[in-house]
């Protein structure tokens, strides 16, 4: 079993994010998401969008909390997650979930 380590992007995960969402999809819509929303200051929320990398540094997931609004009131949303096809069903979308939801409640969210 991989044991994955779950961290916040960094400026240089920028194009293996994009390349996780291109390869989990079968569309760019994700990966152009993802994008966009990067670029947004009303939905991007520093520290939200994590990613899992294997022992070998190699990474492969990725999920992206976001600034919503329902009904009014501020929310999160959860979109897209990613994983790299050869790494589904081994807990690393899990692992960036969970931490993205941690992070999310060390911010007060």
């Amino acid at each position: 079993m991989t044991t994955w380590t779950a961290r916040p992007e960094t400026a240089g995960d920028i194009t293996a994010i994009r390349d996780i969402n291109l390869a989990a999809f079968p569309t760019s819509e994700e990966a152009d998401l993802v994008d966009a929303l990067r670029t947004d200051p009303k939905a991007w929320i520093d520290g939200l969008s994590l990613v899992t990398e294997g022992s070998d540094g190699t990474l492969a997931g990725h999920a992206l909390l976001t600034r919503c609004h329902v009904d009014g009131a501020s929310a999160l949303a959860l979109a897209p997650c990613a994983v790299r096809p050869s790494a589904q069903r081994a807990g690393a979308g899990s692992a960036a979930i969970s931490a993205a939801l941690d992070a999310a409640r060390s911010l007060g969210e």
